[in-house]
């Protein structure tokens, strides 16, 4: 009996289904298990299915649920469109990269050098430091630490007991070189010594030696810079010497002994068995200007203050705007003199060399009684300066402010008049052969002794022909000290009870001097006072040339 149609039509429709079904599953593209050669970051974001895609799985949080993003890219062999479509869609970027751009994470990566390597690189951190005189704590600093890592993050900063070690064993082998150096090449030697007080009020004696050798080679060492406990006795002085020189067995070889003029160092060395002393000639050379200088200590005293004046911060500024002010003054001048050539150049672009176009900013230099040439230097220096302070003195008198008013009252007392100007011209020239005596004296490359007698000859041949009669100098130089002495003498605050007619003329007179930028209103003054220089500058001769020959 045949089946029924309506049985064999509901079987024939399950049958298709159960094929359609069966070819659903055998198209639906499956999940590639990460393979090992797979590396890449953006593998932790994406899977591939058979199909040659990848899918995004990114999960993205919308409130309460959580949503996979399920974008679909090609993929071949390149992980490029993965990680753009990361970073331009997730805001996702590879962690390990922004990680390899740290410093500090790159340094912990380097291995230390090996000890000999390390031992290297700290001998040339204390070389560093005790030729440039460094404090030690400069190596605990973090700066310099991150400094260090940058040079070199393989080499290990060394702590402070070790760098103390480091330079103590290297001080050891360095006494040991000298001493091997002395006993090869010297026979005789001679040692300079002198004393000072630091600014914590501590001694301090320095020994240097010298000395030939058979080959004529000059040997020049620094025995010690050591404290030296008070008192400062001739007694204490030699037994330091002696010390020093023992511990480099140089006592039977030093046979002079070079030093100032100090009575107790003098005693010293005459207390020194087998020692003679030889004084300084540069030094006595100093003395010898100081006591010509006190034939003008009243103008000395002026330039001082007028020197000082500038010392403080406020005035230090002051003085930097005067002389900025004058360079673009100057530059802007210049510019306007432009030749047509020069215009025709401005015009075209080109570079036009302007006289003053790099300024350097200039200050006063202190005048330090122990330090030699510093009277010479800040003269010389008031010379260059002499436009920008005249330029200060016009700019706080035109100023409304009661402090700077009461600069200017003070600046105008000590601003130099025009004889004074050209006396400290004068002054500068007369000294540049001391200056020049004194610095080829302290020579190191050479033998200085051997040149003591010709280079005070050379000094005595300039300043004879400017001896003239002592007793008329001296005459009009005691008049016109007494006149100064009484100027130097008024206090810089002045009586408020002057009279405002004779303030004003004062005013006038000083503003006609420096801004008419002549001498016609005061030219018989101005003759009287340089005369008066000239002698003065004579007599400074005279008294230079005699103490060169007393101590010569």
């Amino acid at each position: 009996m045949p089946p029924k149609r309506a049985n064999s039509s509901t079987e024939s429709l399950h049958a298709s289904k159960r094929l359609a079904s069966d070819i659903t599953d055998e198209q639906e593209p499956q999940i590639i298990p990460k393979s090992a050669n797979k590396t890449s970051w953006v593998w932790d974001y994406f899977v591939e299915k058979t199909d040659g895609r990848v899918y995004c799985q990114y999960i993205e949080k919308d409130g309460e649920n959580e949503i996979v993003c399920g974008a679909s890219l090609l993929y071949k062999t390149q992980t490029s469109s993965m990680s753009y479509h990361l970073g331009d869609k997730h805001k996702v970027f590879n962690k390990k990269k922004e990680q390899q751009l740290k410093i500090d994470d790159q340094i912990k990566k380097f291995t230390p050098h090996k000890e000999p390597k390390q031992q290297y690189l700290r001998n040339g951190l204390t070389d560093w430091l005790v030729t440039d005189g460094r404090p030690f704590a400069t190596i605990v600093g973090e700066g310099f630490k991150r400094f260090i890592k940058r040079v070199d993050p393989a080499f290990i900063v060394p702590c402070y007991r070790t760098l103390k070690a480091d330079i103590g064993a290297g001080y050891q082998e360095a006494l040991l070189q000298m001493k091997q150096l002395i006993n090869e090449t010297c026979t005789y030697a001679a040692i300079t010594t002198d004393l000072w007080t630091a600014r914590n009020n501590q001694g301090y004696i320095g020994i240097t030696g010298h000395w030939l050798t058979p080959n004529m080679e000059l040997y020049d060492i620094l025995i010690c810079i050591d404290l030296i406990k008070y008192p400062h006795t001739a007694e204490n002085i030699r037994l330091a010497l002696v010390k020093k020189i023992q511990e480099l067995h140089l006592n039977d070889k030093v046979k002079h002994a070079v030093t100032d003029n100090g009575a107790n160092v003098v005693k010293a060395i005459r207390e020194w068995d087998g020692v003679d002393r030889i004084a300084c000639t540069s030094h006595t050379l100093q003395l010898c200007v100081m006591k010509g200088l006190r034939k003008i200590k009243s103008y000395a005293c002026r330039f001082r203050k007028l020197n000082q004046f500038f010392n403080s911060p406020k005035q230090a500024e002051r003085l930097e705007r005067a002389q900025i002010e004058i360079a673009n003054l100057n530059k802007e001048i210049t510019r306007q003199t432009l030749t047509s050539s020069d215009r025709e150049l401005q015009d075209s672009n080109e570079p036009i060399n302007i006289p003053g176009g790099s300024l350097q900013i200039l200050r006063t230099i202190a005048d330090c009684k122990t330090r030699w040439g510093s009277t010479l230097a800040s003269w010389k220096r008031l010379l260059e300066l002499k436009e920008a302070i005249k330029r200060t003195l016009v700019t706080l008198r035109l100023d409304s402010n009661s402090s700077a008013i009461k600069d200017w009252k003070k600046l105008r007392k000590r601003y130099l008049k025009d004889c004074e100007w050209k006396l400290l011209e004068e002054l500068c020239k007369l000294f540049q052969p001391i200056e020049r005596a004194t610095t080829f004296l302290g020579g190191e490359k050479y033998c200085t002794i051997s040149l003591i007698y010709s280079t005070l000859e050379s000094i005595r041949f300039y300043y004879t022909p400017l001896i003239e009669d002592d007793d008329e100098n001296e005459e009009g130089i005691e008049d016109d000290d007494d006149e100064l002495e009484d100027d130097d003498e008024e206090s810089d605050d002045e009586d408020e009870g002057e009279s405002e007619s004779d303030e004003e003329e004062e005013d006038e007179q000083l503003y006609g001097q420096m801004l008419l930028q002549d001498n016609n209103l005061n030219i018989n003054n101005f003759n009287n006072n340089l005369n008066n220089n000239n002698l003065n500058i004579n007599n400074i001769n005279n008294n230079l040339n005699v103490n060169i020959i007393n101590n010569s």
